[in-house]
């Protein structure tokens, strides 16, 4: 995955959730839940 936001975008229009996350250091973050309930969570490193 190269761009997280690029992810939640198409995601969220079907109607799932998905959450922005504080972002850890050098990453971007974002996540979602499975249909169990899982927390599915994507990171894609931050471009210099």
């Amino acid at each position: 995955m190269t761009d997280p936001a690029r992810y939640r975008d198409p995601r969220g229009a079907a109607g799932h959730r998905v959450d922005g996350d504080a972002d850890v250091i050098g990453y971007r973050r974002c996540y979602t839940r499975d249909p169990f309930g899982n927390r599915l969570e994507f990171l894609t490193p931050f471009e210099d």
